[in-house]
């Protein structure tokens, strides 16, 4: 689940700490490696034929107006002291194996497991 994931490894995405001025917003993104491979831009054009177009074609994709959507700081909801949030996190990990929802691939089943979940980790904190 991404909440382990976050838990483990950290947040990754656009702040994690790089502030990073786009220079130019059209080609933001793109691998001009890949694009100088002809087998790879070949095989593109041969599985994507009505998409053949020149890399400075006036027509792009590019929406008239781009939205600011601001994402709020992820707040672990466990001790930041190594000790407690590892106790803390193995006694969440214990309990979320345990529930019998967490082997289902049921989406309500699922939707269970995710309260069952919050259940867990309001009780642990």
């Amino acid at each position: 689940m991404f909440f382990f994931e976050a838990l483990q490894q950290g947040l990754c995405g656009p702040h994690d700490g790089i502030d990073e001025a786009i220079q130019n917003l059209h080609h933001y993104g793109i691998d001009w490696d890949d694009l100088a491979d002809e087998a790879i831009m070949h095989h593109y054009n041969h599985h994507n034929p009505d998409e053949m177009l020149p890399i400075d074609h006036p027509h792009t994709n590019q929406p008239s107006h781009l939205f600011l959507i601001e994402v709020p700081a992820f707040e672990c909801p466990f001790e930041t002291f190594k000790r407690t949030f590892d106790d803390q996190l193995e006694n969440f990990s214990g309990g979320l194996l345990s529930m019998p929802e967490y082997q289902s691939r049921n989406m309500a089943t699922r939707k269970i497991l995710w309260m069952r979940a919050l259940d867990l980790m309001l009780s642990i904190v």
